[in-house]
Formats: C-alpha cells, sequence, structure tokens
C-alpha cells in the first residue's frame, strides 16, 4: 500500500465509532488506536524509502492598494504575522530545510526571510530565484533540477498559479484537498519526492501534509 492508502485508511479508522484520541478504555478503542499507529509508522517508513521532501510554501498577504510594480509590492501586516507564524510552526516540528530558494519578488522575499528567521536559518541562506516568479512549471523543475544530491529538503518561496500547478502536476489532481483555494497566502505544501530532482514526471510525488497558517493554534 503507498501513502496515499495508508492516509485514506487512517482517515476511515478516525471515523470508526470506538475511535477517541483521548479515552482507550476499551479495547475496541484500543485496537483502533494502535491501527492507527501502525498505519503511521508504515507512512514514515515509506517517507525515509523515497528520501527526499520538498516544502512549497506561497507568499503572506501583500499590499495590493499601493502604486506600485507587482514585484515590489510589500506583506500586509497581517501578511507578516503568518509568515512568522509557519515558521514557528516548522521550527516546532522541526522542518528545516537544506535550501531555501526564493522568488525576488519582495512579498516572497519578506516571507522566506521571516520564516528562515523563526527557523533559526541565516537570511544570506536565501537563494533568490528569478525563474520562481511567475515563469511557469517546467522553469520551477529545471529550478529543482539544479539542486544536487544533498539537498534531502528544499523549501520553494514563490507565487500561484505556478505553485497549485506544479504542486497538482507532482501530485495527481485526485491526491489533493477538494478546496476552494488550493493554496491561499502563507499556506505550505509537504511532499515525499523521488530520489532524483531532476526526474520530476507527473505524479512521482506523494502529499504529506498541507498547512494553513489560518488554522495554526495560537
Amino acid at each position: 500500500m503507498n501513502i496515499k492508502g495508508w492516509r485514506w485508511r487512517i482517515g476511515k479508522l478516525r471515523s470508526h465509532r470506538g475511535y477517541n484520541d483521548f479515552a482507550c478504555s476499551t479495547k475496541e478503542q484500543r485496537n483502533v488506536v494502535n491501527t492507527i499507529s501502525h498505519c503511521e509508522l508504515k507512512i514514515n517508513q515509506q517517507v525515509k524509502i523515497m528520501g527526499r521532501e520538498l516544502w512549497l510554501l506561497r507568499h503572506g498577504k501583500s499590499q495590493r492598494d499601493v502604486d506600485m510594480a507587482d514585484f515590489d509590492r510589500p506583506l500586509k501586516k497581517r501578511g507578516k504575522q503568518a509568515a512568522q507564524r509557519v515558521g514557528a510552526w516548522m521550527k516546532q516540528h522541526d522542518h528545516i530545510p537544506d535550501i531555501v530558494i526564493s522568488s525576488p519578488a519582495k512579498r516572497a522575499c519578506d516571507t522566506a526571510q521571516r520564516v528562515c528567521a523563526a527557523i533559526g536559518v541565516s537570511e544570506r541562506d536565501v537563494q533568490l530565484e528569478q525563474r520562481l516568479y511567475f515563469q511557469g512549471i517546467n522553469e520551477i523543475k529545471t529550478v529543482l533540477a539544479e539542486c544536487t544530491a544533498h539537498y534531502r529538503r528544499v523549501l520553494l518561496v514563490g507565487h500561484n498559479p505556478d505553485f497549485e500547478e506544479l504542486l497538482i502536476h507532482l501530485v495527481g489532481l485526485g491526491n489533493v484537498p477538494d478546496v476552494d483555494k488550493l493554496l491561499p497566502t502563507a499556506a505550505l505544501a509537504r511532499l515525499a519526492m523521488p530520489d532524483d530532482w531532476s526526474r520530476l514526471d507527473a505524479g512521482c510525488a506523494q502529499l504529506l501534509s498541507m498547512t494553513y497558517e489560518k488554522a495554526l493554534p495560537g
């Protein structure tokens, strides 16, 4: 069974009438919880086999009511706070990338810098890449193809529609959440990738998680 299958099974188990995260007083409840733990172990094992992860982070909410070029639009106060919250969440879950590559647009750069500050990565380590600024998914794939083998976890910071299109291309339309906005501002998609950054065919990745800033606690 692949990661998608294990996650489907977890969803079915969580809807089981005997399941409760906190009250495992009956044998039935304990069996359901133990089976979920087994499924989660299988997912972790398959992620380790795949070996690499790609994280797609859309920039925070930016100002639109300003008379300036799209490239120069800064983050709103809300966008700055959202970037910090996502960074704090990443730090808490030990999601520390080996490399951070950002669109050079101001709103993306500002998002990358605030996330890096939260996770303890120097802002000077952020690589700016013009191909992440509305150049299409093929150009993004060339950026990833240039990542060396020792980069196991790559964080890209950029824009829609390119990021949503790349996500759907990599995992398949049927494997993404059925929501109105797949990647709203400050949303983070985490993907398990094949063991070669240069071979990113359609459907080659597994979607591990979608993190929405608005849903984070606190």
